[in-house]
């Protein structure tokens, strides 16, 4: 996963074990505090090499733009998968390995500060050999490069050591992180760059509101005029949103089109639904459909832009 912060040049890559950054109602109004909302990049079910080799042309252009920070998270999938793929820790560790160093290197050619995050304690493979791999990845990834220590964050969080207490006390569902855990790395990932992390409350404020006082400030958050607020908005006239279907609304204030979509993290076609994204939809439709499977990323991309 690839995160990106305007304000600061700072971003963010990863396979989906950041998706908590855009499902997390409190992490996401932080995000949106701090303009980092459209800069989320997540590679669903994608391996580290993927992911790596996916963002490196995004990097070098984000660089070009000033970005000067990163972000990453993978190898949650790689490991996940050794079972099912026969691979060995440390065939694992090297594959995993290789992919932060290609990126730090590309990182330091442009002057890109990395910070990589380990993936984190899973249900899906014993402990013995999630070890093997996190000491083999430990110990092999050159010294310059900065880490956090996911296993070690997340036993202390859970105040053990073992594999079950600590996947059912960090994650929700034995490999994605619970919200709880999420913001405390990513707390950690922050404090290296010297950024201090306050979630607001989110009893008080929501995403939703947060990302219509940014981007449609002082208007009726029912139909949009700017003579009166939602209170005082005169309810026998009748309002339905184009973009996302609601009465609540019209979609000039409709809040999803400013959210990133909980699926591909493009902003734009979100409706609080998967089911709307063209990714989704064209991978959706690929595996009921494998005559017109299409491997290529660059149709993904343009769908995602047309």
């Amino acid at each position: 996963m690839l995160y990106f912060l305007h304000k600061h040049r700072r971003t963010f890559i990863s396979d989906s074990i950041l998706k908590f950054l855009i499902e997390d109602d409190t992490t996401q109004s932080y995000l949106i505090q701090n303009n980092f909302e459209k800069y989320i990049s997540l590679n669903h079910g994608q391996t580290t090499l993927e992911v790596v080799n996916k963002s490196l042309d995004t990097l070098q252009h984000w660089s070009d733009s000033g970005v000067n920070k990163l972000i990453a998270c993978f190898g949650t999938n790689d490991i996940s998968n050794m079972p099912y793929e026969k691979t060995t820790p440390p065939q694992t560790a090297k594959t995993i390995t290789e992919a932060v160093t290609k990126l730090n290197t590309f990182c330091t050619s442009n002057n890109i500060q990395l910070v990589y995050i380990m993936p984190g304690i899973l249900s899906t493979v014993t402990t013995q050999l999630q070890t093997e791999v996190f000491h083999i990845i430990q110990a092999s990834l050159p010294l310059d490069i900065i880490r956090i220590h996911t296993p070690q964050e997340m036993s202390q969080l859970s105040g053990s050591a073992e594999q079950d207490t600590v996947v059912d006390h960090c994650t929700s569902d034995g490999i994605h992180w619970q919200f709880t855990t999420g913001r405390h790395i990513l707390k950690s990932a922050l404090s290296i760059f010297g950024i201090g992390c306050v979630f607001p409350k989110i009893n008080t404020v929501t995403s939703h509101y947060l990302v219509l006082k940014k981007h449609t400030p002082n208007v009726c958050f029912r139909c949009g005029s700017k003579s009166h607020s939602k209170p005082q908005c005169k309810r026998e006239t009748s309002v339905k949103c184009s973009h996302c279907g609601s009465h609540s609304h019209n979609a000039m204030v409709c809040a999803y089109q400013f959210l990133p979509c909980n699926h591909c993290r493009h902003v734009g076609h979100y409706t609080g639904t998967r089911s709307r994204c063209p990714l989704w939809k064209r991978r959706h439709l690929s595996r009921h459909s494998p005559e017109t499977r299409h491997d290529s990323e660059e149709t993904d991309e343009n769908m995602l832009t047309a």
